[in-house]
């Protein structure tokens, strides 16, 4: 049977500053895709070692990758260069010191074709700079527990997003079009999620992800503190519809899903004195909610002091 998602381009945007310890793999896990109708945009900033040694090789070995300079204005500048040049009907998220599974464009593609997705994201295992593996990401699955997600928290590893190309342009959107700088991925999820996008992830892991000791996710106060904010507003905004799906995902959910019920009744709790909510612990093992709860309140006394 003849794959319809084959002809479809996708647009790989890989932003890339100092990159060249990990770059090489990076470019050989998207090209070496098992869907190979891609185009690789490398957006280049000014670096200090041989990112563009590299790049130029590539571009001159595979017409499918070019580079464009950037404007040295951050990874939402570079991102917003790219998605304005790409001609993919979709556009698919990677960084240059990650790696993504042969199976990854070709899985989304499939998965938001037949779900009708206008975003999605997939599992993605936790990887050190030596590529030894320390844990796993789970992505909630469906819209609703998606949705859920926001209420605390980007669903998805940045780099492991596809992206509807015709619904970034519907609503002109792009990184870095409100006061939330810093996470700039959280906040295009919820700008696209409060036009109407559709979000799910596919059930398998499709990226691996590196954490360096220097990452910005790691350090970035102000990131930190726009995430903040981001969620109380999301939460706000959004309370009414989550509780109504609670019931559905707190039966049906994996266990990543049911600690996201549990997190959000805990808050439903302190925030909105809403007893009520409580009956929706009652299909979740208490396993899970014991482990979420204590999770919670560490996270608070860590806030506190």
């Amino acid at each position: 049977m003849i794959n319809k998602n084959n002809s479809l381009l996708v647009s790989v945007i890989m932003p890339v500053l100092n990159s060249a310890a990990f770059l090489r793999e990076a470019v050989d896990s998207i090209l070496s895709q098992t869907h190979n109708n891609l185009e690789l945009i490398i957006i280049y900033d000014n670096s200090n070692d041989t990112s563009l040694d590299i790049i130029k090789e590539y571009c001159s070995l595979d017409s499918r990758v070019s580079y464009i300079n950037g404007d040295n204005s951050g990874i939402s500048g570079a991102l917003n260069i790219g998605i304005k040049i790409s001609k993919g009907t979709f556009i698919a998220r990677m960084d240059a010191d990650d790696l993504s599974e042969a199976n990854r464009i070709e899985d989304q593609l499939e998965h938001m074709d037949k779900n009708h997705l206008d975003i999605c994201g997939g599992h993605y295992l936790l990887m050190d700079s030596t590529g030894k593996i320390n844990g796993i990401g789970i992505a909630p699955l469906n819209h609703y527990a998606c949705t859920l997600s926001l209420t605390f928290n980007v669903p998805f590893a940045h780099p492991s997003v596809m992206l509807r190309t015709s619904f970034l342009h519907d609503y002109d959107l792009l990184y870095g079009q409100s006061i939330y700088k810093t996470a700039e991925d959280y906040d295009l999820w919820v700008r696209m999620h409060d036009h109407g996008a559709t979000f799910g992830s596919v059930d398998k892991v499709i990226l691996k992800y590196r954490v360096l000791d220097d990452s910005l996710s790691r350090n970035n106060y102000l990131m930190h503190n726009d995430s903040i904010h981001l969620a109380k507003k999301f939460y706000d905004n959004h309370y009414d519809s989550c509780l109504k799906g609670l019931d559905t995902i707190s039966k049906s959910g994996n266990s990543n899903e049911q600690s996201l019920v549990v997190r959000f009744i805990w808050r439903s709790l302190y925030r909105k004195m809403n007893l009520s909510a409580l009956r929706y612990f009652k299909p979740i093992g208490n396993k899970i909610i014991i482990y979420t709860i204590i999770s919670e309140l560490l996270r608070r006394i860590t806030k506190l002091f």
